[in-house]
């Protein structure tokens, strides 16, 4: 799997999404489902794409993911919960859910975080599982 991205702090608030986002994006297609959120133990990969606790919903803050990690880890083999998610989907949906992800051919420039994955001969080369 490609290393996650590393944001300047002043971007964090505009690369960075809600739960409410992520199931908005993801949950049609991988049944990403509000309670995934409820222990983030037993969700490694959505413990590792926190980047900003929140507070209980009486404090009303609420945590921030980063949504590239979350698509990795939705397109891993190894999830054991919700639907499968192949790759080209998974950076689909980042485009139409997340204004600053690239989109079809508008792909940011070589040694960007948000770069989709290499190919070898016009064919993907699939993240390393």
């Amino acid at each position: 799997m490609r290393a996650a991205p590393d944001f300047p702090l002043h971007d964090l608030d505009t690369r960075l999404a809600t739960r409410d986002q992520l199931v908005a994006a993801f949950g049609p297609h991988t049944g990403l489902h509000q309670s995934w959120f409820s222990n983030l133990a037993d969700a490694p990969g959505l413990l590792r794409a926190r980047k900003q606790e929140g507070r209980s919903s009486s404090g009303k803050k609420q945590a921030w993911f980063c949504p590239v990690e979350v698509m990795h880890w939705l397109v891993h083999s190894r999830r054991k919960r919700g639907r499968p998610l192949d790759e080209d989907t998974g950076w689909r949906l980042l485009a139409l859910h997340f204004s600053w992800a690239p989109a079809g051919q508008a792909l940011p420039p070589p040694g960007s975080p948000l770069q989709p994955p290499p190919t070898r001969g016009g064919e993907r080369i699939p993240l390393s599982r």
